[in-house]
């Protein structure tokens, strides 16, 4: 486990594996990020750069999702755990004979599960085998704060570095920038630059929410459907919800989260996979995404909203106990709403921005539940 802060180096984790490749013959390396897109821009360049910096060039053969260690004819495999819209674990913990699973800027996996499913495939008898977590340290809801950190778990080292670590290879701009951080917010400059855990914040909308690993099932339940439209630069979100109205809880999972998705392509991907008769409640905004939906057959209905259905909705989704199952974009935006400063004693009212799964949850909580605004 190597955590660390703003400024803190690479050069120790990245040196680490490199020595390990050329050490220690017979190892695969499965070295990951979440998304593919950042393996190509951050990873590879940061392993490159120090092989050239070491003058090891000669001793590694490099492809474009590969690293080959030509003397001790060990290997590391550059993958993102998603790659477009889809998550490819089943392709990762598919690698024979995987030594070593390396997840940088782990921070960035916020399903359990995955890491779980990923780890498990890690089991060969030859050699030493090893699970590496590198990020800096978010809040303190977050999986591997609970698991890794609440206390100390069996059989795991733990390397913090900070910029105290890395001080002599920053500039004299840089370090008063962190300077002049801890004289205004000590709280930030701790987590930023020294890699503290943090709580989350007293602005933040919602806390009435957990990450789990199941899906509900039973008569308790009632399943609905929520639907946020967008297309170019605000995602379309469809949620899938269990909700349990007498008991005040609610099971959400992405089924789409995504840019580009026309209210045609919408409508055909829900025909696929919505079976039945359920409530799919959309953003009223768009009736004639709504009708591309009724047009295939399925129960889409606009939501309801009026005066004040803003704040009456965040209200409705913190009277729940929210369970968020593998679905990293919904916990992103739980993580990051906040509510907005008050003007003149104005009511509460949350920023603008990062609500698309959350505007899609609560539009399926009203149905049957609110009679109107």
């Amino acid at each position: 486990m190597i955590t660390g802060g703003r400024g803190s180096s690479k050069s120790f984790s990245t040196s680490l594996f490199l020595t390990q490749l050329l050490r220690e013959s017979g190892h695969k390396i499965l070295y990951t990020r979440y998304t593919m897109s950042s393996t190509a821009l951050s990873i590879k360049p940061e392993i490159h750069s120090k092989i050239d910096l070491l003058g090891w060039g000669g001793k590694f053969k490099s492809t474009e999702n590969q690293l080959d260690c030509l003397p001790s004819k060990s290997v590391m495999y550059f993958q993102g755990i998603k790659v477009g819209e889809k998550i490819q674990t089943a392709k990762l913990k598919g690698i024979e004979g995987l030594s070593t699973f390396i997840q940088d800027e782990a921070d960035e996996l916020t399903d359990e599960s995955i890491f779980d499913d990923i780890q498990r495939s890690v089991r060969v008898n030859h050699v030493q085998n090893r699970i590496i977590l590198l990020l800096n340290p978010s809040y303190k809801n977050h999986w591997i704060f609970k698991r890794f950190f609440e206390k100390p778990y069996p059989n795991t080292t733990y390397i913090h570095t900070t910029f105290l670590d890395n001080y002599k290879n920053l500039s004299t701009d840089w370090l008063l920038e962190a300077k002049n951080l801890k004289n205004q917010d000590e709280q930030a400059y701790n987590h930023a630059y020294l890699g503290h855990w943090l709580d989350l914040p007293e602005g933040v909308c919602h806390k009435n929410w957990e990450v789990v690993h199941h899906w509900p099932e039973g008569i308790e339940y009632s399943k609905s459907y929520g639907v946020d439209f967008g297309f170019s630069s605000d995602p379309t979100a469809l949620i899938e919800l269990m909700i349990n109205k007498k008991n005040r809880e609610v099971y959400v999972r992405q089924i789409v989260y995504s840019t580009d998705v026309t209210p045609y392509d919408l409508a055909q991907f829900c025909k696929q996979i919505i079976k039945g008769w359920a409530s799919i409640i959309c953003d009223s905004s768009n009736p004639a995404g709504i009708e591309e939906i009724k047009r295939v057959g399925l129960n889409a209905k606009p939501c309801k909203k009026g005066a004040g259905s803003i704040a009456v909705g965040v209200e409705l989704f913190n009277s729940y106990r929210v369970k968020v199952f593998q679905s990293p974009n919904i916990v992103n935006e739980l993580e990051r709403r906040r509510w907005a400063k008050s003007i003149g004693g104005a009511a509460p009212f949350p920023e603008k921005g990062n609500d698309h799964a959350i505007d899609a949850i609560v539009y399926a909580l009203r149905e049957g539940t609110l009679s109107s605004f």
